[in-house]
Order: structure tokens, then C-alpha cells, then sequence
């Protein structure tokens, strides 16, 4: 995988979950060697490797917060979704979610993503992502 051209997303996306003093730059080096080369490698695909390696260091560490606050600049500091239940819940109870609900979750209240976009990501149908999305609402919201 080409450093110079997907370094910097990398580094943006592990600096998402991981704050500066928990030295990201180490994670972004381990990811560039244990990611398989890819000759078809786009920032979509990237991102959505760099995200589940975030997610399943976090998940083998100690650490009990997914994120603490919203990443600055990133979509959900400039919308305040830090007080909204989904994000605020998603934050609590991410440990008691499946691998695969938490990435999508993740692109919907952390990069505001929408279902469509989602959908393309994760290689789902749209409807399945919609529906996923509303029953997560309704537990929330219960």
C-alpha cells in the first residue's frame, strides 16, 4: 500500500479514535506493514481498513471509551452530535456491539455518512443499512 498517497487518511481516521498523546504514529506505521499490498487500493477502501483496524485495536486494549469527544473538524463536532443520544450512546456501549453494527454505526455518527454511502462502503444493500440504522434508533430511543 503506498504510503505517500494514503499516509495522511490513515493518519486522519486513527486520529479519530486515538488521541495525541496515545501515539497514533506508531498504530499508522503497524498499519502500513500489516496491511497487504493492494493494486486496487482507493480512499474508500482505505479508510474502511483503516477504521477496522482502529476498531479491533481498541477492541483487544484496555480502553473503555471509543471516543471522548468528537474529532475536531470532523463532522460530528461541527453538527454537536456529542449530545445526541445515538452518538452518546454509541460512545458508552460500543464494547456490547458486533464488529460489523459498530463500523456502520461509526460512519453514521462519527463521518455522517449517509445509508447509501454506507451501503457502497460495507459492500450491504441500502435497505439493509436503513433498517439496521432505524432498529439501533429505536433501542436508543427505548
Amino acid at each position: 500500500m503506498d504510503f505517500a498517497r494514503f499516509g495522511p487518511l490513515v493518519r486522519r481516521r486513527i486520529r479519530n479514535f486515538y488521541a495525541f498523546d496515545e501515539r497514533p504514529d506508531e498504530l499508522l506505521l503497524e498499519f502500513f506493514k500489516r496491511t497487504p499490498p493492494q493494486d486496487s487500493a482507493t480512499c474508500d477502501s482505505v479508510w474502511a481498513l483503516a477504521t477496522r483496524y482502529c476498531m479491533k485495536n481498541l477492541r483487544e486494549g484496555r480502553r473503555s471509551a471509543l471516543l471522548v469527544a468528537p474529532p475536531p473538524g470532523s463532522w460530528a463536532e461541527q453538527a454537536n452530535a456529542s449530545s445526541t443520544p445515538g452518538y452518546q450512546q454509541l460512545t458508552r456501549s460500543w464494547r456490547d456491539l458486533t464488529p460489523q453494527m459498530l463500523e456502520l454505526l461509526i460512519y453514521a455518527e462519527v463521518d455522517g455518512m449517509s445509508a447509501g454511502q454506507i451501503a457502497e462502503l460495507i459492500n450491504e444493500p441500502r435497505s439493509w443499512v436503513v433498517d439496521q440504522l432505524h432498529a439501533r434508533a429505536k433501542q436508543v430511543r427505548a
